[in-house]
């Protein structure tokens, strides 16, 4: 094999018809050399590889900060952008490959950073790059152009509903429940999203806006019992009787004691949030979220064939990773003790529970001294 190289020749180019390359072409004669600088037909010189090879002099520019992957809840604004310098000017050009697909292709936009105003979910897992060229301080003249391409970054998209906290295993009237929190920047219409398992048991949301950082409470009637009385009961255990407006009842549907799914969708039928646990609760102890970064932890955790939550340890084996604990294995700051014994935090973080008093008990008619009394209760 012999290798031995001449003068530039210039050459056409899928991206400038003018534009210098150097290419690597293999005679029949099985030598190897390379061609730069004048212009000879490829078909007098042999095959040319496909890839494109910088001309000699070119060092290309140097990108100082590459775009970063960012996740973002479903129609909020996001963007990426690269900062790069070089010898001469700079141009900038994007390219998208969807998810799924195996290549990319160039975009309408041509500056440094590449932005969006509200993408959705079919946006969710598509990459971006940015090839960017310097004219080495020779404007018009694409022959000594040099370009480099950054590195890919992927856009992250969510629904904005996460599953914050739940009670499978309840004592006294067995009731349980589901904390459903919206961690986006808008109100969200719950009417046609649905709880179900991987079983086939489903339930749909009744009419309910959660406003940003709202909490609902999703909570589970027993056969047979009304949507009033379970609300009544609920209200009576958790909060002194006290009615409270953010409580959703819906029947058909029950979180298994030694395993079960919690599949939150929304009306489209996409996930927001998933989860799977196994036979690893304490009774009586609801399981919460420990953390509260709904975009950068995950929002699936396993599934009926493999169970992604652990109680008492970290989720999906990821280091450091808590992800839902037993209250009993990692503490709630904000658990209290209902009235039947359970412990859990409906309602969220200390700051997001509503704050109330109630009257728990009093005396109106005593023997003896007829001493009567008020008990009163904080359940802020």
């Amino acid at each position: 094999m012999l290798d031995f190289y001449a003068k530039m020749f210039t050459i056409p180019s899928k991206r400038d018809p003018l534009y210098a390359r150097k290419r690597e072409l293999t005679l029949s004669y099985r030598w190897k050399f390379y061609l730069s600088c004048i212009y000879l037909p490829l078909t007098m010189l042999g095959t040319a590889l496909a890839e494109p090879i910088l001309p000699f002099n070119c060092s290309g520019p140097t990108i100082t900060q590459q775009p970063q992957s960012v996740s973002i809840v479903e129609g909020s604004p996001a963007s990426f952008t690269v900062v790069a310098n070089g010898i001469g000017t700079l141009s900038y050009q994007w390219q998208l490959k969807t998810n799924g697909a195996s290549s990319f292709f160039d975009i309408s936009v041509t500056s440094e950073t590449l932005s969006f105003s509200s993408p959705g979910l079919p946006s969710d897992g598509n990459q971006y790059r940015v090839i960017i060229t310097d004219d080495n301080g020779t404007p018009g003249d694409p022959s000594d152009d040099c370009e480099v391409t950054s590195d890919a970054a992927t856009l992250n998209v969510r629904l904005p509903i996460a599953i914050t906290e739940f009670m499978n295993n309840s004592l006294g009237a067995d009731r349980e429940f589901v904390e459903l929190r919206n961690y986006g920047t808008s109100s969200v219409e719950l009417a046609g999203w649905t709880l179900s398992d991987e079983d086939g048991d489903d339930v749909t949301l009744p009419s309910y806006t959660l406003a940003p950082d709202g909490i609902i409470l999703v909570v589970l009637s027993r056969f047979g019992e009304s949507v009033a009385d379970a609300k009544a009961d609920f209200e009576r255990e958790w909060f002194g009787g006290a009615p409270q407006e953010n409580i959703l009842v819906v029947a058909a549907f029950v979180l298994g004691n030694s395993g079960d799914e919690i599949i939150l969708k929304d009306g489209n039928g996409d996930i927001s949030w998933s989860l799977a646990y196994g036979d690893d609760e304490t009774e009586g102890r609801a399981t919460f979220l420990t953390s509260t970064d709904y975009l950068n932890i995950p929002n699936v955790y396993g599934s009926k064939s493999s169970p992604g939550v652990n109680r008492s340890g970290n989720d999906l084996g990821l280091m450091n990773f808590l992800g839902y604990e037993s209250n009993d294995n990692t503490t709630d700051p904000d658990a209290i003790t209902s009235a039947d014994g359970n412990v859990g935090s409906p309602q969220g973080e200390a700051t997001a529970r509503q704050a109330f008093v109630a009257i728990t008990e009093f005396m109106n008619n005593s023997l003896g001294a007829d001493r009567e009394f008020v008990e009163l209760r904080n359940y802020g």
